[in-house]
């Protein structure tokens, strides 16, 4: 009598859905190309695609996805109503009005809603005729007049509760934040500043000192794609010399970090063409098999790669790399 009664007053104060059903269901966030960064209602996810996040069932799920040389993907997560549990909600709502309490809770918390399992972004190239090309610069700067949107790194468009005045003021004082970080060996919060400085005002400064933190932190991929954007970038002869001594640092450090990147290739026996469900995962990630005998650039690390396939027992392998290496991992497969 008494769990009937718990279960009734859960029922009435939560909602029927709400008691079944998770608040937040978990989604997977891809993108093409991956390695892109997730923002959920302008809040950074701390992982990059592919990841698995929860998203509430309730309200509305704005998401922005991105990554350097590519143009912002903008969109909102899509939820959808439930006919089975809505009409549950309102057969049940009847004489005495207290049933009718799972309803409004219901309908308040969003329990109705199903959320997609998958969301994917097509992240489109940045680049002179390209479909994007001017998308990243700040407003009423003319093509040409600073850096050209090639060099952009995690910009978005402007805010449109920010004016151009606030933007600009937001992204200096995030800058000036990272730079006193950094200068106190901070690293790894100051990254944090240069992307708001950058997503809020594409300047060359801003990312020469993300890079530089990058590669301070280890993250030596990702710095060299910004010291590549950085190098690559249009500057025009009106541009401040801040900016162009930004780009020749980053042009003269991307020179010596591609001699720092190690390279891990990864061979499977037997012969991948002759495998089954073939499953290659890297610290939980999975690597698609097309990359299988590729010398691949990664981050200095320990890497744990988990192999499984149909008729073979799950091999699990670690390799650890350090700064400059070129390193082979083999793995052999047994039934």
């Amino acid at each position: 009598m008494m769990v009937a009664v718990l279960a009734l007053s859960s029922g009435l104060t939560s909602g029927c859905a709400a008691v079944f059903r998770s608040s937040a269901p978990p989604v997977q966030f891809e993108s093409d190309p991956d390695g892109a960064q997730i923002f959920l209602k302008e809040v950074p996810q701390g992982q990059p695609t592919p990841a698995v996040i929860q998203v509430p069932r309730a309200g509305t799920t704005y998401v922005a996805v991105t990554k350097p040389g590519y143009a912002d993907h903008r969109s909102v997560v899509k939820k959808s109503k439930n006919g089975a549990w809505l009409t549950w909600d309102i057969l049940t709502c009847a004489i005495p009005v207290l049933l009718c309490i799972p309803l409004i809770a219901d309908g308040a918390s969003g329990a109705w809603n199903n959320v997609e399992r998958v969301h994917h972004a097509k992240l489109e190239p940045l680049g002179p005729g390209g479909p994007n090309y001017g998308a990243r610069l700040p407003p009423g700067m003319p093509v040409g007049a600073g850096a050209s949107p090639s060099a952009s790194s995690n910009t978005a468009p402007p805010r449109p509760e920010m004016s151009e005045s606030e933007r600009k003021a937001t992204a200096r004082a995030a800058f000036l934040e990272g730079v006193e970080l950094a200068d106190k060996g901070d690293c790894t919060h100051a990254i944090g500043r240069f992307e708001i400085a950058q997503r809020l005002f594409d300047a060359p400064t801003h990312l020469q000192h993300l890079a530089d933190c990058q590669v301070s932190v280890g993250k030596l991929i990702e710095a060299q794609e910004n010291y590549e954007t950085l190098a690559h970038a249009n500057l025009s002869p009106q541009a401040p010399d801040a900016f162009k001594q930004a780009q020749e640092s980053g042009r003269q450090s991307l020179a010596a970090l591609r001699q720092r990147i190690p390279t891990m290739r990864i061979q499977i026996n037997p012969s991948p063409s002759t495998l089954r469900n073939l499953v290659v995962q890297i610290n939980g990630k999975v690597m698609p098999t097309d990359l299988i005998g590729i010398a691949r650039p990664v981050n200095p690390g320990t890497y744990r790669v988990v192999t499984q396939a149909t008729g073979y027992k799950t091999t699990q392998r670690e390799i650890v790399l350090v700064e400059g290496d070129t390193k082979t991992l083999e793995v052999q497969l047994t039934r």
